[in-house]
């Protein structure tokens, strides 16, 4: 496992989700999955130095990020990644997993449900990569963890710092609200698969290969229309 990434990287290759570890003496063990594109600033935010953290961490703080999953095709991708990890046991992708089984409490259970997550279509085809915190948190998901990632993703550890967006020469902060309060689950276009290349280089273009969600139902109606009309 490497220690650090140094590549050069633009705000939209950053689709990132990440974990979060409360370090509150009363909260020791809580942690918070979320989404964001500045994971850097995102840190920032949930810890009160500035606006548009999220409601559910502010009474938790201090926290430390110890783990972001980036290289998500689009924001709505990154989405689904998170809400998944959030409700392994209601992901359409995941539950079969968690039907019988709870993970353990913690940052372990939360790696041990990525590292399964990983290996799961759609996004075990995915060029993502695991950016952990600390040598310590690398080192408890290599123990913890049954699963592998797919041998096209890397792992890493190294501060925030050293995350590719943070290497460009472009990068600038901006105001952003990475804040999302989905109840269900995100629907619409999922990539199921990336050209050979794609994967080998870690290009996010991808394939024509796609699941399009949350548009079967609206088909169903539109056909019972067109009967009624027939009629």
């Amino acid at each position: 496992m490497s220690s650090s990434c140094s590549s050069s990287s633009s705000r939209s290759d950053m689709i990132s989700c990440y974990l979060l570890r409360s370090d509150s003496q009363m909260y020791r063990g809580s942690t918070y999955i979320g989404f964001t594109t500045d994971p850097r600033r995102r840190i920032r935010q949930h810890n009160g130095l500035l606006v548009n953290g999220a409601r559910q961490t502010k009474r938790k703080r201090p926290w430390t990020m110890v783990v972001v999953v980036h290289g998500f095709p689009n924001k709505t991708s990154g989405l689904q990644f998170e809400w998944a990890w959030q409700h392994p046991r209601r992901s359409r992708y995941v539950k079969e997993i968690y039907r019988t089984k709870r993970p353990p409490p913690g940052v372990k259970g939360k790696l041990q449900i990525l590292h399964e997550m990983l290996n799961l279509l759609p996004w075990k085809n995915y060029p993502l990569h695991i950016h952990y915190t600390s040598e310590d948190i690398s080192l408890l998901g290599e123990k913890c963890c049954s699963k592998k990632p797919p041998i096209h993703m890397d792992s890493v550890w190294g501060s925030l710092d050293d995350l590719p967006l943070y290497q460009s020469t472009e990068y600038k902060e901006v105001d952003t609200d990475d804040s999302s309060h989905e109840e269900e689950e995100p629907r619409g276009m999922m990539i199921t698969e990336y050209n050979d290349d794609s994967s080998r280089n870690g290009d996010s273009s991808c394939s024509s290969s796609t699941i399009r969600t949350g548009t079967r139902r609206k088909k169903k109606n539109n056909n019972n229309n067109n009967k009624r009309r027939n009629l």
